[in-house]
């Protein structure tokens, strides 16, 4: 080994690396070091195995194992004791660092926002980038070093854009049906009748409903959003004027018309701000809104600690 792979390691590796030049360093397991860190600990194999729940024949054929690894007999009698040999002594904190590293192998890594540098790709809707993703980029950025997100245009989730990481997340109300995609809840709303006040009254009956115009969203697949609402005794598709591509255009062909726009409530803090909102009685179901990942990065911390934060973001938001 080179002198420069030396200064790369610290002062109890190199002493293990020395020591076990020599030796089938393979053959070490944590149950041999633990056991060996035990009697260091008790100096004595009785107490050792009384320690670790063991038969003092068990304590004894792995010290023999060990002696046999590192060919020194580790432990001497002495009275009714034993002593450590010098190689022995030598091992012992290497061993207990050992142990520390094989416990933090098998224990869950933990993130640390401080300075760290996130990037992202989530798809989402116009509706969902500012009513969750807007806020969430500023509550990100501010514990992290730097947060890097780009938001790609989602309509129906595709599972494959999850698996080749074309995204790391999406928001939708449609879950995939994929067992290897992972969801959780974010948030409710209901659907509820917008219109430009300075226009018209709000509807209120029947009548009102079925003679107005409306406005409705379209997917650029050309599937139109209110043919996936419930509705109750109202077709309330064949009864649009005008469709749109994206939740920003409501707004604006909404203004100054008389036109109805029925769509989620939450719209009255982003696109829709401004606008009046009556009741739509004819939509029975709620709409939830989910977010979708792929299950290769369920365990991730990083990505784990980012999902944990847009739920938080969305809990005030029903």
């Amino acid at each position: 080994m080179s002198t420069m792979r030396y200064r790369c390691m610290s002062k109890n590796r190199v002493v293990l690396i020395v020591l076990m030049s020599n030796i089938d360093y393979l053959s070490l397991d944590g149950r041999a070091l633990t056991l060996f860190v035990t009697v260091m600990e008790t100096g004595s194999v009785t107490a050792a195995a009384e320690r670790l729940g063991i038969t003092q024949s068990a304590v004894s054929h792995q010290l023999d194992r060990l002696r046999t690894i590192f060919k020194d007999p580790l432990f001497i009698r002495s009275g009714r004791g034993i002593t450590p040999t010098r190689r022995a002594e030598q091992l012992e904190d290497e061993a207990r660092a050992l142990l520390l590293q094989l416990q933090q192998v098998v224990r869950p890594a933990q993130f640390d926002p401080h300075g760290a540098v996130l990037n992202y790709r989530i798809g989402a809707n116009d509706f969902q980038r500012d009513i969750v993703l807007a806020p969430l980029y500023r509550t990100v950025s501010e514990q992290v070093g730097e947060f890097n997100l780009t938001i790609l245009p989602a309509e129906k989730p595709r599972a494959e854009e999850l698996r080749n990481g074309k995204v790391d997340l999406i928001i939708s109300p449609m879950v995939p049906d994929h067992a290897d995609l992972m969801m959780r809840r974010l948030y409710q709303d209901r659907s509820v009748c917008f219109y430009d006040p300075d226009q018209r009254e709000a509807p209120s009956s029947a009548e009102d409903f079925d003679r107005a115009r409306y406005i409705s969203l379209t997917f650029l697949q050309g599937q139109a959003v209110t043919r996936q609402l419930e509705t109750n005794r109202f077709d309330l598709d064949n009864r649009v004027n005008l469709r749109v591509a994206n939740f920003s255009g409501l707004a604006t062909f909404l203004k100054g018309t008389d036109l109805l726009a029925v769509a989620p409530s939450l719209l009255s803090q982003t696109a829709l701000q401004g606008f009046a909102c009556a009741p739509f009685p004819y939509v029975s179901e709620s709409l939830t809104m989910y977010l979708i990942w792929h299950q290769k990065d369920h365990q991730n911390p990083e990505h784990s600690w980012l999902r944990e934060q847009i739920v938080q973001q969305c809990s005030s938001l029903g």
